[in-house]
């Protein structure tokens, strides 16, 4: 092999291997944070606020819910939003979106889940989700959950 072809080959080496580290970064924390599954103060419902993470740096948020005896309800709505701080204080909704289940799931192994867009992320910021579902009674009466958050994921 020539110098020069083996200079080339290098070159594309280097070039395909720094393509590949920034688009999979070491320090990702791929996966999903979830916080803890609450009642959230509603009798039966159960809910979990979710940040999904890629390792190309998105984040999407995401809600799962589910109702102990579902047959007593009409409807269940989740309502999620995706958070962004760069402070770990201060944080700011950057996508939201709400689902309407007239099939309601009863049991944490196959939730209701609801997710907001995929977004792409901000390098050193901190991310988290906030849920908070709305159960429809048959007997008219609406309950809505107190809000519960997803662990902060960087």
């Amino acid at each position: 092999m020539t110098r020069v072809k083996l200079i080339r080959r290098v070159v594309l080496l280097t070039g395909v291997l720094s393509l590949l580290l920034v688009a999979t970064p070491v320090h990702a924390s791929v996966g999903t944070n979830c916080g803890a599954w609450s009642t959230g103060n509603t009798s039966g419902g159960h809910q979990q606020a979710c940040t999904v993470r890629s390792a190309v740096f998105t984040a999407t948020g995401q809600g799962k819910a589910y109702f102990a005896t579902p047959s007593s309800l009409t409807a269940l709505d989740i309502s999620i939003g995706l958070y962004q701080s760069a402070d770990g204080t201060n944080y700011t909704r950057i996508a939201s979106h709400v689902c309407d289940f007239t099939s309601v799931a009863s049991s944490s192994s196959s939730p209701n889940i609801c997710n907001t867009s995929t977004l792409h992320m901000v390098a050193g910021d901190l991310y988290k989700s906030r849920i908070i579902v709305v159960l429809f009674y048959k007997s008219g009466m609406t309950v809505t959950s107190t809000p519960s958050w997803s662990l902060v994921t960087a």
